[in-house]
């Protein structure tokens, strides 16, 4: 059974399609995971820092909105994007199996 992803992708745009296959294997595996225990929106903004420098630092922003009007939100700050976003996803994640164990 698949769903459609309810997922809003912002400051994404200049990656390669080679980063952004590997953005999304990370997201769609932490998404289907929680989609099936909560159904949700995921919101993500990704901002980065020191661009033009030796190495860039990754700051993302992440709001889950479950259909029964649940809030998730989660930020992370990394060196490496993949490990920012898996940082943001785990914290969400969280969220997201405490709630489904109070419902």
């Amino acid at each position: 059974m698949t769903t459609e992803r309810k997922i809003s992708l912002t400051g994404f745009d200049e990656l390669s399609k080679f980063e952004m296959a590997d953005v999304e294997k990370v997201l769609f595996r932490h998404y289907d995971k929680l989609a099936a225990q909560v159904p949700f929106e995921l919101k993500i903004i990704a901002k980065t820092y020191n661009e033009k420098g030796s190495r860039a630092k990754h700051s993302m922003t992440f709001d889950g909105y479950g259909q029964d009007g649940a809030h998730f939100k989660a930020t992370s700050d990394a060196w490496d994007l993949l490990e920012a976003l898996q940082e943001g996803l785990e914290k969400i994640e969280w969220q997201v199996r405490k709630h489904a164990e109070t419902r």
